[in-house]
C-alpha cells in the first residue's frame, strides 16, 4: 500500500474490516430477530408480503428458493403437512406412478374454443354459436395413451385405470348374460296371471343378488391388485377446461389454474392482432390486449408456495379459420402472426414458457386438419415433460380416487365429508386414518381434482365437481348478456354491479332459477356455498 495516500490506505483497511465482520454481524442480528427455531413460522406469517416482493422482482428466484425450497412433487407437500409417522404408514402400503394432464382453452370470445373442445372429446360439433357463460370442464372425456403417446377421446365407461376398466367390464358382462335368460326387452305377455309374474320376480332377485356378489368380488380383487403393486395407468386423463372469457377467468383462477397442464390461447386468424374486435365494440379491444392479459394472469397465478417459476405451464397459440385462406396466403399469414408474437413476447422475463416461435393455424371443425394434428402432438409432448408427470402417489389413495372418479362420471356435484369418510372406512386395509384422510383432501384440492376448503364452518362439504361451484358463482358473477330477465330478480345484478354488495336473500332468489336450483337443492348446501364464496372473495 506504499503508493496509496494515508487517507486511501485507511479507507481500504476499513473496507476489509467491514467486509469481514458484516456477514457475522448481520447473521447475529438476524438470529436475534428470527431465531432458527421460529424462522419457518415467521416466513409463513409474512408469506404474502414476500410473495409481493417476489412478483415485483425485488426478491429474485434464487433468493426465493432459499426462503422456500422447491418441492419436486406433491408427496413432499403431503410430508410437510402430515406427521412423520402418518406419512411413513401411508407410504408403507406402496406407491404408484400417476399421470394426469389438463388442457386449458382460453382467449377472446367467438374463436372456436368450444368447437375445438368438441373435436378433442369426440362429440358432435355445435352448429350454432353460443357464448360460454363461465367455464366448462370436460372431465373424463379426453386422455393420453401412454404407450402410443397419442391424445384420444374417451367414451363414457372407459377409463385410464386397468382395474377400474375391468370393474366396468364386469358389470357389463353380467347384464349381457342375464338379460336374455329373463327375456327382458322381448315384451312377453307376462303379468296376465300371478303365476306368470313369479318367475320374473325371482329372476330379478337372482340378478340383483349375483350382481352384488360379483361387484363385491371384483372390488376385493381390485384391492388385492392394488396391494400387490399391480395397479397401473394405461391412459392418462387429460381434462379440458373451456373458459368463456377473461371475466370468468378472473373469478375462478384460484380454483382451476394449475401448473399441471398446458394453456392454448386462441384467436380468430381472419383478423390482425391489432384489429379492434367486433364482439367488444364500442371498446377498442384487440387480440394482442387479450393475449397479454391472459399471459400476465397465467404467469402470476400459477406460481405459489410449492411451484417455482421453472414449473410454470407452457402457453401455446392457436389461430382458427385457417380454411378461409388459400395455401400461399395461409403461409404468409401464419408467418406474420409468428413474427408479431415473437416481437411482443420474446422480451418477457418468463418467455421460456411462452411458445411464440410457432402457432397452429387450423379449421377448428376438422379433426383431420394437419395443423390440429400437430397441436395435439405438441400437447402430448409437453405433458410427458411436465415435472409432475409420473409422480409417485400413495397407493392407499386409489380406492378413494376411483370412487370420486365414479361420482364425477355420475354427475354428483357435492358430497358431505362424513359420507366420503364412511366410504373410506369401508376400504379395509387401504382405509386412511383421520389425519391421512384430511391430508388426502388437501392434496386433491391442490391438484385441482376437487374443492376442499378445510376451514372451520366450510369443511363439512366437498365439491366433487369443481365446475359445479363455478356454475353456482355464475349466478351472480357473469357478463351482462347473461343477466336474468325475470321481473322479480331483474334488478339484483345491476345493483350488485353498482354497489359490489348482494344480500343473502337476493342470492337465494337467484338460485331459484331453473339453471341453478338443482345445484344447491338444500338449505345446508346453500349455507356452505355462501360461506365458501365469501372465503374465495377474501382470498
Amino acid at each position: 500500500m506504499a503508493s496509496l495516500s494515508l487517507e486511501k490506505e485507511n479507507y481500504v483497511r476499513m473496507s476489509l474490516l467491514l467486509s469481514g465482520i458484516c456477514p457475522r454481524a448481520a447473521r447475529a442480528l438476524f438470529d436475534l430477530e428470527f431465531h432458527p427455531t421460529c424462522l419457518d413460522a415467521a416466513l409463513k406469517k409474512e408469506f404474502n408480503k414476500l410473495r409481493d416482493l417476489q412478483k415485483k422482482r425485488v426478491i429474485n428466484q434464487q433468493q426465493w428458493n432459499l426462503l422456500f425450497p422447491s418441492h419436486p412433487d406433491r408427496l413432499q407437500l403431503l410430508e410437510r403437512i402430515s406427521s412423520a409417522n402418518e406419512f411413513k404408514t401411508l407410504l408403507s402400503k406402496g406407491t404408484y406412478a400417476s399421470y394426469e394432464n389438463r388442457v386449458y382453452l382460453a382467449g377472446s370470445v367467438k374463436t372456436g374454443k368450444s368447437t375445438l373442445a368438441s373435436v378433442l372429446i369426440g362429440e358432435k360439433i355445435p352448429t350454432n354459436w353460443k357464448s360460454t357463460d363461465g367455464l366448462i370442464i370436460h372431465f373424463g372425456k379426453n386422455g393420453i395413451d401412454l404407450k402410443e403417446r397419442k391424445m384420444i377421446p374417451l367414451k363414457k365407461g372407459s377409463a385410464g385405470h386397468d382395474v377400474f376398466a375391468r370393474l366396468f367390464r364386469g358389470k357389463l358382462q353380467l347384464k349381457e348374460q342375464m338379460q336374455p335368460e329373463a327375456s327382458f326387452g322381448s315384451n312377453p305377455s307376462y303379468g296376465e296371471t300371478e303365476e306368470s309374474c313369479t318367475p320374473v320376480n325371482q329372476t330379478e332377485t337372482i340378478i340383483k343378488s349375483e350382481k352384488v356378489d360379483l361387484e363385491s368380488s371384483i372390488q376385493e380383487k381390485m384391492y388385492q391388485e392394488i396391494l400387490q403393486g399391480n395397479y397401473k395407468m394405461e391412459i392418462a386423463p387429460s381434462d379440458l377446461v373451456d373458459f368463456g372469457g377473461q371475466k370468468s377467468y378472473d373469478m375462478t383462477h384460484q380454483l382451476f389454474i394449475q401448473c399441471k397442464g398446458t394453456f392454448v390461447l386462441m384467436f380468430d386468424g381472419r383478423y390482425g392482432l391489432y384489429d379492434a374486435l367486433e364482439e367488444y365494440k364500442p371498446k377498442k379491444i384487440t387480440t394482442v390486449s387479450i393475449l397479454k392479459h391472459w399471459i400476465d394472469s397465467i404467469l402470476t397465478y400459477c406460481v405459489d408456495e410449492f411451484v417455482d417459476e421453472h414449473k410454470l405451464p407452457k402457453i401455446l397459440f392457436a389461430a382458427t379459420h385457417g380454411d378461409a385462406f388459400a395455401d400461399d396466403v395461409f403461409d404468409q399469414r401464419k408467418a406474420m402472426f409468428i413474427k408479431e408474437l415473437t416481437k411482443i413476447f420474446s422480451a418477457n422475463d418468463l418467455n421460456e414458457h411462452i411458445i411464440y416461435h410457432n402457432i397452429f393455424f387450423f379449421d377448428a371443425r376438422d379433426q383431420d386438419d394437419p395443423e390440429m394434428q400437430q397441436l395435439t402432438k405438441q400437447l402430448v409432448e409437453i405433458a410427458f415433460e411436465q415435472p409432475f408427470w409420473g409422480q409417485q402417489l400413495p397407493v392407499a389413495w386409489v380406492p378413494l380416487e376411483l370412487h370420486i372418479s365414479d361420482m364425477k362420471t355420475s354427475e354428483i356435484n357435492f358430497i358431505r365429508k362424513s359420507e366420503l369418510q364412511k366410504v373410506n372406512l369401508e376400504n379395509g386395509d387401504l382405509a386412511l386414518t383421520d389425519a391421512q384422510f384430511e391430508d388426502f383432501l388437501k392434496i386433491q384440492h391442490s391438484l385441482g381434482k376437487l374443492l376442499y376448503f378445510g376451514e372451520h364452518g366450510i369443511d363439512n362439504f366437498i365439491v366433487v365437481q369443481p365446475s359445479a361451484f363455478v356454475n353456482v358463482m355464475r349466478s351472480f358473477v357473469t357478463d351482462e348478456m347473461f343477466w336474468p330477465k325475470e321481473a322479480e330478480i331483474l334488478e339484483i345484478l345491476p345493483a350488485l354491479s353498482r354497489t359490489g354488495v348482494i344480500c343473502r336473500t337476493d342470492l337465494y332468489k337467484l338460485w331459484e332459477q331453473t339453471q341453478f336450483k338443482h345445484l344447491v337443492p338444500s338449505d345446508d348446501l346453500k349455507i356452505f356455498v355462501t360461506e365458501a364464496c365469501k372465503s374465495c372473495t377474501y382470498k
